[in-house]
Order: structure tokens, then C-alpha cells, then sequence
């Protein structure tokens, strides 16, 4: 072989073993840049899904905010449209101070009117308890007067009772007393004819005043309760006379004496005036 087929020859086999070394450095390179290929699509993907991610939490997020922009403008408006109420209520509110302010004023001197006359009532309330308190004490004395009464009453009405249940026994009790009191009235004349005594002087009987508590008529000849008994003297047989006025009603004789109080039978009835409690009787008019 020529030295030129020679050089050429050896030319191609360096040429070869470089084209052999780049090809290796180039599959190198090639397997290094896939490498990093796969590597850059798997940073991307995540990337990718990160990114994605955050933009959902963005968006959700951007979501709240409009609700909350939303609803804080709502509230705003509410706000706003309740500061004018309370604007207008404290605008009323003040015209109703002033106002109030005024009747305020008023009432003071109403207040002041009615101290003055709270003391005027206050020493008219004063007299009025020391007159209450005189009409009391005077109200006790007439309180124990009426028991006084009502006791002198209940001892009348015991002894009309009393008188009552014996109507018949005085009953028969008068008959006889009438016989007598006629044949005494007889023999009384006959004696004054024969002594010319006058009669006022043996019938004289010291005066005694009372008053009529009771009448029954019921019992016959009728029953009559005077206020006077031993402590007036009285004794049983002595006649009253009954009236009221000028008018005169009959008399009455003594049969039952008790301490304040004396029972009676009617011995003389005037027709057309009967006799009620509350006359008076005298032992001589």
C-alpha cells in the first residue's frame, strides 16, 4: 500500500475512533438529557399539580372573600340604614327632652304647689286626730252610758218577763184588789163623812217622778215598768199617775219593788191614751 492509502487509512481510523467517542459522548449526553427530560416533566407535573392546588384554594378563598365583601357590604348597608334610625330617634329624643325639660319645670312648680298645701293638710290632719281623739274619749263615755242602759234595760225585761208569767196570778190578784179598793173607797167615805177629815191628807204620799221603760199589754188589765224602786222609796200598793204632756194616759199600782225599778198594774185607763215607754209617771200631778 502507498504511503498516501496509508495516511488515509490511518486518517479514517482516527476519524472512526473519533466519530466512535463523539458518538459514545453523544449517547452519554443523549441518555444524560432524557434523564433530566423525565425528571423536568416530573417537576413539571408537580408543578403543575401544585400550582393547580393553589389555585383552587385561591379561588375558594376568592369565593369566601366575595361572600364576606358581600355580606359586609349587606351589613354595611344595615348599618347605615340604622344609624339613620338612630339619628332620627335621637333627633326625636332630644325634641322630647326639651320638651320634657319644660314639663319638668312645670312639675317643680306643681311640686312646690303641693308641699304648701301638704303642710296646710298636715296641720288640718293634725287638729282632725285631736278632735278624733276627743270624739273617742267622748264616744267611750257614751258607750259605757249605753251599757249602763242596756243593762238597766235587761234587768226591765227580766222583771217584765217575770211579771208576765204571773199575768194571770195578777190577774186575779186585781179582781180582788178592786173589790177591796171599792169597799175600802165605801168605807174611806163613810169615814170622812163621820170625821169631816179631809181626804187629801189620809191619802197624802211623798212625790216621787219616773219614767215608763216598758208596757205590756198583753196581760190584762196591762203591766207597766217604771225607773224607780227602792232607791226612790218606793213600796208596793203606791199609785203613779201616768202622762205625757198635758195629756193624762191613767195610773198604775205598785206590785213588784226591785233595787232601780218597780213593776205595775194599770188601775185606770184613759180610752183613746195608751200608754208607751217613755211617758212619765209622778205618785201626785
Amino acid at each position: 500500500m502507498s504511503s498516501i492509502g496509508k495516511i488515509f487509512t490511518i486518517v479514517n481510523l482516527v476519524l472512526a475512533a473519533a466519530f466512535l467517542g463523539w458518538a459514545i459522548s453523544a449517547l452519554n449526553t443523549a441518555n444524560n438529557f432524557k434523564a433530566d427530560l423525565e425528571k423536568a416533566e416530573t417537576q413539571i407535573k408537580t408543578l403543575t399539580a401544585s400550582k393547580d392546588g393553589q389555585i383552587n384554594e385561591l379561588s375558594a378563598k376568592v369565593a369566601n372573600a366575595t361572600d364576606a365583601l358581600s355580606k359586609a357590604i349587606s351589613e354595611r348597608d344595615g348599618f347605615k340604614a340604622q344609624n339613620e334610625n338612630l339619628r332620627t330617634e335621637v333627633d326625636s329624643a332630644r325634641r322630647q327632652n326639651e320638651a320634657f325639660a319644660g314639663t319638668l319645670s312645670a312639675l317643680d312648680a306643681n311640686v312646690k304647689t303641693y308641699n304648701e298645701k301638704l303642710d296646710s293638710l298636715q296641720g288640718s290632719k293634725d287638729r282632725a286626730q285631736a278632735e278624733a281623739k276627743e270624739a273617742l274619749t267622748r264616744l267611750a263615755d257614751v258607750r259605757e252610758t249605753l251599757q249602763t242602759k242596756e243593762l238597766a234595760l235587761r234587768d226591765a225585761n227580766d222583771a217584765i218577763a217575770k211579771a208576765a208569767a204571773d199575768g194571770e196570778e195578777m190577774a186575779a190578784k186585781l179582781v180582788a184588789a178592786t173589790k177591796k179598793a171599792e169597799k175600802n173607797q165605801t168605807l174611806l167615805a163613810q169615814v170622812v163623812a163621820m170625821t169631816g177629815v179631809s181626804l187629801a191628807d189620809i191619802t197624802a204620799q211623798p212625790q216621787i217622778d219616773a219614767a215608763v221603760l216598758a208596757v205590756k199589754s198583753d196581760v190584762q188589765p196591762g203591766l207597766v215598768m217604771l225607773n224607780a224602786g227602792k232607791d226612790k222609796n218606793v213600796s208596793t200598793g203606791m199609785t203613779f199617775h201616768v202622762y205625757s204632756g198635758s195629756t193624762y194616759k191613767g195610773s198604775v199600782r205598785v206590785e213588784n219593788v226591785q233595787a232601780t225599778m218597780c213593776s205595775a198594774i194599770v188601775t185606770t185607763a184613759v180610752p183613746g191614751a195608751a200608754m208607751f215607754q217613755g211617758d212619765n209617771a209622778s205618785t201626785r200631778l
